[in-house]
């Protein structure tokens, strides 16, 4: 969890290297030049609290998608017509691989259906594709 209000490395190091009247800083840059010069390292000392107070928060986020996500899988797999849509993608991808190592397959990765974009599939003859005719 990154700390989204601390200075960065070269801020704290301009505000420290900082040689003229402090009186004519703007009071956010005089601040950090107080803090920074009583204690060097107080943004680190302040990430273990913040760490703590945000943890079971970002854990029940993280908790909540992570039903969220499951649920949208029981979803699918209860779904008859997308276990269809995939049998149909495995069939025409063994039609157009046929004659291939890969053309009896029982199963494809999913991010081959990545490669889905009619314009993207051919068969290895490289004549093939899921373009229906006449569209070009």
């Amino acid at each position: 969890m990154k700390q989204k209000i601390a200075p960065t490395k070269e801020e704290q190091s301009a505000i420290l290297g900082f040689d003229g009247d402090v009186a004519k800083l703007a009071e956010a840059e005089s601040f950090l030049f107080h803090l920074l010069k009583a204690v060097p390292t107080a943004f680190a000392r302040v990430n273990p609290f913040l760490f703590k107070a945000n943890y079971y928060p970002e854990i029940a986020h993280h908790s909540k998608c992570l039903q969220t996500l499951d649920s949208a899988c029981k979803e699918l797999r209860s779904r008859g017509l997308f276990v269809k849509l995939l049998e149909a993608i495995l069939k025409a991808r063994n039609r157009m691989n046929a004659g291939t190592a890969r053309g009896n397959a029982h199963a494809c990765n999913l991010t081959a259906l990545l490669k889905l974009s009619v314009s993207d599939v051919k068969s290895v003859d490289g004549k093939t594709t899921l373009r229906p005719e006449g569209k070009r």
